[in-house]
C-alpha cells in the first residue's frame, strides 16, 4: 500500500525534528472519524477532498510550481500546533502527526511527496494538498 509505505518514512522524517509529535496509533481513526463527518460526504472515497460535501465552505487555490507550504504558512497561526492526516493514496489515513505550521512544513519538504489534510483537534478547517498542486480548503481557518 502507498499510504503505508510513505507513513512508515514519515515516520522516520518526523523523529529528527523536535516540534513534530506523532499522534498515538489509536487518535488517528478519531481525528479522521471527526474530520470525515465534519467536511466528507463519502468517507470511502479514495481522495476526500474530492468527496466534500455540498454544505461546507470550501476554496480551491492552484499553485502550480509554486510552495504550497509557503500559502499554508500564511494562513494558519504560527504558534498554533496542527494535525496533518497522511491520507496519501487511500481512504482512511495511515497516520498523523502534530506540530506548528512550520513544523509540519519541514516534515512534508523533507519527505517524498504524498497527499494529506491539515486540520485542527476539533476538525473546524481542512487544507488538502492534492496530486494536482491544488489547495483545497473547507472550513473555517482559525484565526
Amino acid at each position: 500500500m502507498a499510504s503505508r509505505d510513505t507513513w512508515a518514512h514519515l515516520q522516520a522524517e518526523a523523529k529528527r525534528i523536535p516540534g513534530v509529535m506523532l499522534l498515538p496509533a489509536d487518535q488517528t481513526p478519531v481525528v479522521a472519524a471527526r474530520f470525515a463527518a465534519a467536511f466528507v460526504a463519502v468517507p470511502e472515497d479514495r481522495w476526500w477532498w474530492n468527496a466534500l460535501r455540498n454544505d461546507v465552505p470550501t476554496a480551491t487555490h492552484v499553485y502550480g510550481d509554486s510552495d504550497a507550504l509557503t500559502l499554508v504558512g500564511g494562513w494558519l497561526p504560527r504558534q498554533q500546533r496542527f494535525i496533518l492526516l497522511v491520507t496519501d493514496e487511500e481512504p482512511t489515513p495511515a497516520g498523523a502527526v502534530s506540530g506548528s505550521v512550520a513544523d509540519l512544513a519541514t516534515l512534508i519538504r523533507e519527505t517524498w511527496h504524498f497527499e494529506y489534510v491539515i486540520t485542527d483537534g476539533d476538525a473546524t478547517f481542512g487544507i488538502f494538498d492534492t496530486h494536482h498542486n491544488v489547495l483545497i480548503r473547507v472550513g473555517t481557518l482559525p484565526s
